[in-house]
């Protein structure tokens, strides 16, 4: 069976364009911009369809990558932290390093992850200074990257000031080097 995917969202998108759009009632400003940012949702997913697997396989290693970075420091704020960056580590490398893990598996594995670290800032702030300065410091390195990959897969939506800051999605992604 073909998949129409691609074709019915571009046939969305121009719908909102042609006719829904052209249809709000101009006093309410609102449902105008929320109808114009809709279609341009609808073309962000035709153009990063086949980046989409892409993308949350980079998520996945970047919070694999940040909750390395951030065990050994888990361990001294909170044992059931550390306990749990060992279990959500196991479980994420395992998805990453599998070929046909499945889109839901390893987005849940990353929101695992994400969640821990959370944990372990919130718990790190009646850490010692040392201690919660590591872990705030290798948070915010870490952002970087992630930053870079979020703005140049948004950057067809047209909210960036200046697009040509942004690396290529492709580069964002560490699919190209």
């Amino acid at each position: 069976m073909a998949d129409h995917t691609l074709n019915a969202l571009r046939a969305a998108a121009r719908a909102m364009d042609e006719v829904v759009i052209g249809a709000v009632d101009p006093t309410h400003p609102l449902a105008g911009e929320q109808a114009r940012l809709v279609a341009k949702y609808l073309k962000l997913f035709v153009e990063r369809n086949d980046l989409a697997y892409d993308r949350n396989r980079f998520e996945l290693r970047h919070y694999l990558d940040l909750a390395r970075a951030l065990a050994a420091d888990a361990a001294s704020v909170s044992p059931a932290i550390a306990q749990a960056f060992d279990g959500a580590i196991a479980e994420g490398q395992r998805l990453y390093d599998s070929p046909g893990a499945r889109l839901p598996a390893l987005q849940e594995a990353t929101r695992r992850l994400a969640g821990i670290a959370v944990a372990l800032v919130r718990t790190a702030a009646e850490a010692e200074a040392p201690v919660r300065h590591r872990i705030e410091a290798r948070v915010l390195d870490a952002a970087a990257a992630l930053l870079a990959a979020q703005r140049a897969w948004f950057v067809p939506q047209g909210w960036e000031p200046d697009a040509r800051e942004v690396p290529p999605i492709e580069r964002a992604l560490g699919l190209v080097a």
